[in-house]
């Protein structure tokens, strides 16, 4: 990546450390934008069983495209560095964007960084969408109990950017199965009715994520003995930087009395106190070894109860 930007790295040094010094950043219009394109299509079916009236059950699914090219946009100063230097692919569209001054191979620094408007070449999403609905009633010791079950899956086939420099280089990244978009992401909610009493027990599932595998290096940390986290598979005999994620369960369970004027109710999030998964923050974005912004309860177990009043003067 350091040649990529026109640095050799064999003299380049940063010695004595400098932790911060000021550069120029260009920002504007450009005069080669192309305008911004988008296709997509989706196709789905919706089935419900006609066979009897003993129960309800509904399933659909819809699958779709969505093509994106020449995405206009403004890449700030420290998104330009980030992606070229930490680019897994050595060809970074925005390297070509850092100027430096190379009149001191052993000091070449930052000159310059164009943040100008650019396009993206490309960003593609497909997937599937399915929802199930099941419905009954039933009797226990004589009263009638009704139940349904609602469940909402996604299912990510791909996600992915492609980014072509100024000569000709593609850069192509993909993140289905990487952290922020899981494979799978399901939803399921089940709920039982008796009389003017409801107990409802939802689950999200998360499915098992990891880092881009070609930042993974499986000796890196074993030598220098630098990881911050030791808990790399498969028994911590690497010991290296860790950025993965297992299959995730969040369970949430409640119980409400409706009443004609009083609702009263309460129930317990992350039932079983699921913590999220330990990673390394310097492969996913973490606070303490927590990974966030990416759908995991970082509460734990917590309590809560619902009271409400009709007051009258409406439904």
């Amino acid at each position: 990546n350091c040649i990529a930007n026109g640095v050799d790295p064999l003299q380049a040094s940063n010695f004595p450390f400098t932790p911060v010094f000021s550069t120029e950043i260009a920002r504007g219009g450009a005069l080669d934008l192309k305008a911004e394109e988008s296709e997509s299509w989706s196709a789905g079916f919706a089935w419900d069983q006609p066979f009897t009236n003993a129960f309800g059950l509904a399933l659909s699914a819809t699958y779709y495209e969505i093509d994106v090219t020449n995405t206009i946009i403004e890449p700030s100063g420290q998104f330009i560095v980030n992606d070229c230097y930490n680019s897994l692919t050595g060809n970074s569209a925005f390297c070509s964007r850092i100027s430096r001054d190379l009149s001191d191979p052993t000091n070449p620094r930052i000159s310059i960084l164009d943040s100008g408007f650019i396009n993206r070449e490309a960003e593609a999403a497909r997937g599937v969408d399915v929802n199930l609905t099941f419905d009954d009633s039933f009797t226990i010791f004589d009263r009638p109990i009704d139940l349904a079950w609602d469940v909402t899956a996604s299912r990510v086939l791909e996600r992915s950017t492609l980014f072509i420099d100024d000569d000709g280089f593609s850069d192509v990244d993909t993140f289905q199965g990487e952290w922020g978009f899981p494979t799978w992401n399901v939803r399921s909610g089940l709920r039982f009715d008796y009389d003017q009493w409801r107990l409802t027990w939802e689950t999200r599932y998360l499915s098992a994520v990891q880092q881009d595998v070609g930042g993974v290096d499986a000796f890196d940390e074993a030598i220098t003995g630098g990881s911050d986290t030791c808990f790399g598979p498969p028994t911590d005999v690497l010991c290296r930087d860790y950025g993965d994620g297992d299959n995730y369960f969040l369970h949430h369970v409640s119980l409400y009395y409706y009443g004609d004027r009083w609702t009263v109710g309460g129930g317990i999030r992350n039932a079983f106190d699921e913590a999220p998964p330990i990673v390394d923050g310097t492969e996913v974005l973490a606070i303490n070894n927590t990974p966030i912004g990416y759908g995991y309860d970082l509460q734990g177990r917590s309590y809560f109860v619902d009271v409400r009043v009709n007051f009258g003067g409406g439904n």
